[in-house]
């Protein structure tokens, strides 16, 4: 378990299935209950005399499993409690039903191919024992629940949904034009089955309308 490379003090709720995969036992299938967008990527205009224009952010499509919890509480602590001790790491929560039982995947990383998630795989394995085992997911989509200027405002909306029990995080996005926006997603999936039970969330929240679409950015400086 991840708390045992960081010796640190076990924090109660993680459930089996974070050592043995039971959890993946259960593959989502795509419900058409939840729609997902998947915008075609636009059509970029030739830079001017030549200088090469910015690129769009690219789709944070993968990311590593470290393991499940059973509660929502335990899942943000230990990202905490990790994002504290690697701040150079992006630490999120996704949860996910599985024949009926929730699920919370706690997540590290989010990279635009396998590549470069293998890469932040070998830079923590110099100090996360079993880092090599960790699962590389697709985990392209999230529901988009706001877009920023500044940083702070992103973050205050992401505790703002901890409160409420929903786990987000905040990705900085570029748009090619040198624009830069702070959004902030709720989930990480790799299709749209899996995105379900956070769907139920936002609903039961009186958050309407969210659209399942790419992850696009990375983690904020």
């Amino acid at each position: 378990l991840v708390a045992g490379w960081l010796g640190l003090v076990e924090i109660p709720g993680i459930t089996p299935s974070s050592a043995t995969g039971v959890e993946e036992a259960g593959a989502a299938v795509p419900s058409p209950g939840v729609s997902a967008e998947v915008p075609a990527a636009p059509a970029e205009a030739a830079p001017a005399d030549g200088a090469a224009s910015p690129a769009e952010s690219p789709v944070a499509a993968y990311v590593l499993a470290l393991g499940s919890y059973s509660s929502h509480d335990s899942a943000q602590a230990r990202a905490r409690v990790l994002a504290d001790a690697l701040p150079d790491i992006l630490f999120l929560v996704a949860p996910v039903e599985v024949r009926g039982t929730p699920f919370y995947r706690l997540l590290a990383g989010s990279a635009p191919d396998t590549a470069a998630l293998r890469a932040v795989q070998s830079h923590l394995s110099g100090t996360a024992p079993g880092a090599g085992d960790w699962i590389i997911r697709p985990a392209g989509l999230g529901f988009l629940l706001g877009s920023h200027a500044d940083p702070a405002v992103a973050v205050r909306q992401v505790d703002a949904l901890a409160e409420l029990g929903i786990p987000a995080h905040v990705l900085r996005y570029e748009d090619g034009a040198g624009a830069a926006e702070y959004r902030v997603y709720a989930g990480a999936y790799g299709n749209p089955g899996e995105a379900r039970f956070m769907a139920r969330l936002l609903e039961e929240n009186d958050i309407r309308n969210a659209i399942l679409t790419e992850r696009k950015g990375v983690r904020p400086e």
